[in-house]
C-alpha cells in the first residue's frame, strides 16, 4: 500500500490485527461512506440539531481513529465535546475545517483502494457517457466537491483513453491531487470542446 497523507498506517493495521487487505477494505468502507456522512454533518450543522450533529461527529471520530487519522479524529473529538456542552459558535466555527479535513483523508485514500479497479481491464470510452460524466465533474468541481469530483474522475478511468483524452485525463487526475480546481475545470473545459 502506498503511503497516506494525514493517516498513520501502523495504527490503521494495528486496528485490522496486522491484515493489510482488511484494512484496505475498512478504507474502502470509510469512503463510500463519505459522502452522506459530510452531508448529514453539513445539514445537523445548518440546522443546529445538536443530537444528530454530536451522533455524526462521534462516528467520524471513531472511524477516522480506526484507519489511523488521528488529526481527524482529534478534530473530531473537540467538535462532538462542544456540540454536547451546547457550545454552537464554536461548532459552526469548527465545521468547515472538520469537513475539509475529511475530505483530504478521503482524497488520500483514493489510490489504494482504487488499485484493483485499475488493474481490470478497460473498456473502450463511450463519447456520450464521457460527456455526461464531464459535464457532472465541472458542477461538482463549482461546488467544490472533492469526493464526488474524486469519483466521476474513477469512473472516467475506467474507460481506455487514447491520445488527447488520456492526456486530459492525466492532466486531471494530477490537478485534484494537489486541490488545483481552477486548473481541473481549465483541463475539463478543454477535453469537452474535443469529446
Amino acid at each position: 500500500m502506498n503511503p497516506m497523507e494525514g493517516i498513520d498506517m501502523a495504527v490503521g493495521l494495528e486496528y485490522a490485527g496486522g491484515d493489510e487487505e482488511l484494512y484496505r477494505e475498512i478504507l474502502a468502507d470509510y469512503m463510500e461512506c463519505a459522502r452522506e456522512q459530510t452531508e448529514a454533518i453539513e445539514r445537523a450543522a445548518a440546522e443546529e440539531d445538536h443530537e444528530a450533529y454530536t451522533i455524526e461527529v462521534h462516528s467520524l471520530k471513531s472511524t477516522s481513529r480506526t484507519i489511523g487519522a488521528l488529526e481527524l479524529s482529534n478534530m473530531a473529538r473537540k467538535l462532538e465535546q462542544s456540540s454536547r456542552n451546547q457550545e454552537w459558535e464554536t461548532v459552526r466555527a469548527g465545521t468547515p475545517a472538520l469537513l475539509a479535513a475529511y475530505r483530504q483523508i478521503c482524497l488520500a485514500i483514493k489510490p489504494n483502494i482504487a488499485c484493483e479497479e485499475q488493474e481490470s481491464e478497460k473498456k473502450p470510452a463511450d463519447p456520450t457517457v464521457v460527456c455526461g460524466l464531464l459535464a457532472e465533474l465541472d458542477a461538482c468541481l463549482e461546488e467544490f466537491d472533492a469526493i464526488r469530483a474524486e469519483e466521476i474522475t474513477a469512473q472516467l478511468g475506467l474507460f481506455e483513453h487514447t491520445g488527447a483524452s488520456a492526456e486530459y485525463l492525466d492532466k486531471l487526475v494530477l490537478a485534484l491531487h494537489r486541490f488545483e480546481y481552477e486548473t481541473c475545470r481549465e483541463v475539463v473545459s478543454q477535453w469537452r470542446g474535443r469529446a
